[in-house]
């Protein structure tokens, strides 16, 4: 005789943490995070701009880490492994990308006041704003949204779905509708990329070279750190632009297409 199957016998799944709910939960919580400490960091802010924002940045990441963490009952991060001939197309992949994006980025209206705002709080202090920029931001980004909001949406949610919100939530963190669009992009890629190798390292990668690349043009023109101007208008010159956006969607195309089939049959080695 069959079991007769009521309400009080169906228990639903356990959901891991974050759902995407809790996802935009721990963004919530990011921002009263920055507020707060930001308000403790008022007069160093005002004072030494650089070092504020460097501690703004690292105490309130570091704590929006520590509150995910502890919500999750997370006891590790999927590091690694990943295989190493991946290594050189995700480098010449990320820069294409970024270009590739300028002309969707720049076609957002120019608010001065609001790029001025962000320029002025992270100060002029190069090595600083480098460190702050290229090496904790990847890191403290990465181990938030891939390693610990990705990698839950992930156990809860088709790869698609996890990987497109976790990249909405990545971009919405900037604070900034010139990088919300660059990050989501490129936060698609990283959710890609780590779901198909669980690997942070790669993600980290990925992240350090879109950074420091838009640092180190920023410093090599000595454009003003309220400036908008991208490729073409350092270039000054449309034909070798158009080619140099057809060569680099070229680059994507293979190199995504290359990405896809080693990360499916490559053994990792790292």
């Amino acid at each position: 005789m069959d079991p007769i199957i009521t309400e009080e016998t169906i228990v639903s799944p356990k959901r891991n943490y974050p759902t995407i709910l809790q996802g935009f939960g721990i963004f919530g919580v990011s921002i009263l995070i920055q507020l707060g400490v930001g308000m403790v960091l008022g007069d160093l802010m005002r004072s030494q701009p650089s070092l504020g924002a460097f501690v703004l940045y690292n105490l309130s990441l570091g704590l929006s880490i520590l509150f995910a963490w502890k919500m999750g009952k997370k006891t590790s991060l999927e590091l690694g492994p990943f295989p190493l001939i991946l290594v050189p197309i995700v480098i010449l992949i990320t820069p294409a990308i970024s270009l590739l994006m300028e002309p969707i980025i720049e076609s957002i209206p120019y608010f001065q006041e609001f790029q001025e705002l962000f320029a002025g709080m992270l100060g002029e202090n190069t090595l600083l704003i480098f460190i702050t920029v290229a090496i904790s931001a990847p890191i403290l980004e990465e181990i938030l949204f891939r390693g610990i909001i990705l990698d839950g949406f992930l156990k809860n949610y088709a790869p698609t779905k996890a990987i497109l919100w976790s990249a909405v939530i990545f971009g919405l963190i900037h604070m900034n509708p010139y990088q919300f669009i660059g990050a989501t992009l490129v936060g698609i890629l990283m959710g890609w990329i780590y779901w198909r190798t669980k690997s942070l390292w790669l993600c980290i990668l990925i992240h350090f070279l879109n950074n420091s690349l838009g640092f180190f043009l920023n410093w090599f023109f000595e454009l003003p750190e309220d400036s908008m101007e991208g490729t073409r208008a350092l270039m000054n010159n449309d034909s070798q632009y158009f080619t140099m956006l057809g060569v680099a969607a070229l680059v994507v195309v293979v190199g995504l297409f290359l990405l896809d089939r080693l990360m499916e049959k490559a053994t990792p080695l790292v």
